[in-house]
Formats: structure tokens, sequence, C-alpha cells
């Protein structure tokens, strides 16, 4: 059926000789790249709670540093970072905001590295945005609203970091695309923004001043 089949991509640490996979239903599993065998797995709504996702998750996790990241969409944890040697909880950060298909991404804010993840899926009534987390500890500076109103869409498209302090968002169904630039305070400002430059799924690039 239309939700059996996996919607993340694996992900290779070249450090740890492992390579995360993501299903649909949750199982997340460490394997080992040489030989194939499973060095540790989690099945996440065992774990942390369901997640309301139309079709399952399919959020890539994200290798940094020590951390394995990755967005629940639970109650309590929508966005978890593990061990990656054992898949062992360093943090969990919870917001209102439940999962997405987007993956977590790190940009750089006031010379610092922030994690940033586009939650949103199937909620009544419809919410989800843009998180900016600290990646050591899972703190929440800021939330920032930008999602369809409509029930069947969902936020698919991974942030595109635009230099120092910037994020590119896009969804469709309504909103488009908008430029968060962010202050001093790590609190979002909009730049500008595009109805027209609307991607549901794709995520757009980011080269040269140009996405």
């Amino acid at each position: 059926g239309i939700t059996d089949t996996p919607r993340s991509s694996p992900v290779i640490d070249p450090d740890t000789g492992l390579v995360y996979t993501l299903g649909n239903d949750g199982d997340l599993i460490a394997f080992r790249l040489d030989s194939g065998e499973i060095e540790w797995q989690l099945k996440l709504p065992t774990a942390f709670g369901p997640s309301p996702f139309f079709f399952g998750y399919g959020s890539s996790p994200l290798v940094y540093g020590d951390k394995l990241i990755v967005q629940v969409g639970a109650e309590g944890a929508t966005v978890v970072a593990l061990d990656k040697t054992n898949g062992e909880v360093i943090w969990q950060a919870a917001h209102e905001w439940n999962g997405s298909y987007a993956s977590p991404v790190i940009g750089e804010v006031n010379g610092t590295d922030r994690l940033f993840v586009f939650a949103g899926g199937m909620v009544r009534p419809p919410h989800g945005g843009l998180l900016c987390i600290d990646p050591e500890t899972g703190a929440i500076d800021s939330a920032f609203p930008w999602r369809s109103s409509n029930f069947a869409s969902v936020n698919a498209a991974t942030p595109v970091p635009c230099g120092p302090n910037r994020i590119f968002l896009t969804e469709d169904y309504g909103e488009g695309g908008v430029l968060v630039e962010y202050g001093p305070d790590f609190q979002p400002r909009v730049r500008w923004t595009s109805a027209e430059f609307g991607c549901q799924f794709q995520t757009p690039i980011y080269h040269g001043g140009i996405v």
C-alpha cells in the first residue's frame, strides 16, 4: 500500500562505519556498513509515543558530532538527539508542533551552530513551522510559524541555510516561500516572502546568493 514504502534517505557516518535508516513505521536502525549487521535499533513510537503522520515517518536522520538527530514528532519529543554509537537518548525537545517530512539541518546563527527543524503535519487545526534549536542541549531558541491552512498539506521541503543567520523555507498549498533572518537575540524576522515559490516535497538549492 501507499504507506508501506520508506521515505527517508539512509545516512552514512564514516567515523563509526554505521549507516542509519528510518522506516515509515518508525524503525530506526543502525547497521554496520561493512557487514550489514545491526549495531542497535529503536522503535520510535514505542520509545517516545505515537506521532500524527499521513504516510508514516519520512524525515531523514542527521549525524552531528557524537549525535544522531531525528525528527520524531511525538508529544514531548518533537526532536531527539541520540548517541550515534548506541542509540541512547542525549536530549529531547518538546514543542506543540508535530513531525513533518522535512529533514533537520545545521545552519549558522551568530557564529554558532543551530539545528533547524521544519515541523508540522497531520493535525487539526493545522500548525507547524521552523524550530531553531541549540544542537548541544536541545533548547529551543525560537519557533517561526509557516504552514498551509489546508489540513491535507504537510511541511516536507527541508530548510535551506542561505549563509549566516538566514534560512529559506517553502511549502505548497498556500504560504509559499519565505526567507527568515535571525537577529542577535536568535529570533526570526521575515526578509521577504513569495507565494509563487511553493515547493511541496522538493528542496531548493542555495548557491552564490541565489535560491
